[in-house]
């Protein structure tokens, strides 16, 4: 991929071990909207519960742009050099291992902490691109506190938000929130330095408790 398409150029999709979205053709149109973009994908679908249709696979395969596995390397995908993008369930193992790879998010959170952390990090640290439309169930499609958007509930709505992220990633923005990320990479590798932040305090706890 890194031959054929260059530099941060793979979108990486992953929802991790457990979760897997509700609305199962709303994957359909994340995977259908990056064909139809032309943007190569890695898409790691893990959890027991995940299912794609022989017609999706065959797509895929015809498409020569996407991977479809049960398992990947996460890390690894990530600190490579063709991968731009991960689409995510903000669980925090992920959210960790992205941003210490200074790699921007596309963030469909699920339950939990999820959707707290996908605000977090499009609102504040701004380093993500929050997916609405993908938001499911009788409060997921409650308007946000933030802003008063709802997701309208349909296929339609997320291949329409689909396509405008994927153009919002090859932009300004997307390079903007690239920047950000790379930034707290830097941050990170500077907290396991010797006199770092992160070292101390577990210099610290080792000392008090070990």
């Amino acid at each position: 991929m890194l031959l054929e398409h260059g530099e941060n150029s793979v979108l990486f999709i992953s929802f991790g071990t457990i979760f897997w979205p509700t609305v199962p053709e709303y994957v359909d149109e994340v995977i259908e909207a990056a064909i139809e973009k032309r943007f190569p994908f890695i898409f790691c679908f893990a959890s027991a519960s995940a299912k794609i249709s022989d017609a999706l696979a065959k797509k895929v395969e015809s498409s020569g742009l996407g991977i479809l596995t049960r398992w990947a390397p996460q890390q690894f995908i990530l600190n490579h050099a063709a991968t731009g993008w991960f689409l995510t369930h903000c669980g925090h193992n992920s959210i960790t291992e992205a941003l210490a790879s200074g790699i921007p998010l596309i963030a469909w959170p699920f339950e939990a902490d999820q959707p707290t952390a996908a605000a977090h990090l499009s609102q504040n640290l701004n380093v993500a691109i929050e997916l609405i439309e993908v938001r499911t169930g009788e409060r997921g499609l409650k308007p946000l506190y933030r802003n008063g958007r709802a997701a309208q509930g349909t296929c339609e709505a997320v291949g329409v938000e689909i396509r405008e992220v994927i153009d919002t990633c090859r932009g300004s923005k997307g390079e903007e929130l690239r920047n950000n990320a790379q930034a707290l990479k830097r941050k990170f590798g500077k907290a396991w330095q010797v006199d770092g932040v992160s070292r101390k305090e577990l210099r610290t706890f080792l000392e008090d408790f070990i």
